[in-house]
């Protein structure tokens, strides 16, 4: 299974994002380049940079989302 991450925000999601697909490959997933070629869509981002925020008011309008805090 193919699984695209994209990150929005700052250096330290940028990072967590990093460990994810290490993660995700220890498990067995593929990381796709393209998220048309993906199975799985992951969203790591940021609510304190301001394009994130805006990111992630229009994905939940859309209702793509669901939310995960650490």
């Amino acid at each position: 299974m193919k699984v695209y991450l994209k990150t929005y925000g700052c250096q330290m999601n940028v990072y967590d994002s990093e460990i994810m697909a290490g993660l995700l490959l220890v498990k067995g997933y593929e990381i796709a380049e393209d998220m048309n070629e993906a199975d799985i869509i992951l969203l790591n981002t940021c609510s304190i940079r301001k394009k994130a925020n805006e990111y992630n008011k229009e994905i939940k309008e859309r209702g793509f989302a669901f939310y995960w805090k650490r």
